[in-house]
């Protein structure tokens, strides 16, 4: 059993705090979620992307379960033609690149893909389709939403520092 003595608690953002608290308020349905090992507790999907280009783009505040610190979790379907994300930000945390999340763990869903490109009237009309697969990555930070900022200054600086990647 962990101990509440101070050097025990992992200080956290009011903001994540939050957003996995409505999370779970959202919905009775919690998932635990195991990923090369590691189990993760999540609930509602806190982003989503919608569309056709979105890819089932999933984002949601989790719980390591392990560490009892609050991370985020994204799922997706990922061409495997590309390198996957959580091998570029393992390579840039290898670095030592800053401003990049921090990459906790990743793997593909095994045995879980489109049948999309299998389907002849995408063929037939020209459309672009490729296999994609199921794919999750843990990263250590829960970043802010950008509507959460409290003004453009702060928002363009966080953008830039991330482009900057330094």
């Amino acid at each position: 059993q962990r101990s509440l003595a101070p050097e025990h608690i992992i200080p956290t953002w009011k903001t994540t705090r939050d957003a996995f608290r409505e999370s779970l308020s959202a919905t009775p349905t919690r998932y635990r979620v195991t990923i090369r090992d590691r189990q993760f507790l999540v609930a509602q999907v806190t982003c989503d992307t919608l569309g056709r280009f979105g890819r089932g783009t999933r984002g949601l505040v989790a719980l390591d379960w392990a560490t009892q610190e609050f991370v985020f979790f994204k799922d997706a379907w990922h061409d495997r033609r590309d390198m996957p994300e959580g091998d570029v930000l393992a390579l840039l945390n290898e670095k030592g690149v800053r401003n990049v999340p921090t990459l906790v763990c990743d793997e593909y869903v095994h045995n879980q893909v489109t049948l999309t490109d299998k389907h002849e009237r995408y063929a037939t009309n020209g459309l672009l389709s490729f296999e994609l697969s199921h794919y999750r990555m843990v990263v250590q930070a829960v970043c802010l939403s950008w509507t959460e900022y409290d003004n453009g200054k702060h928002l363009v600086e966080v953008i830039l520092d991330c482009l900057r990647g330094t």
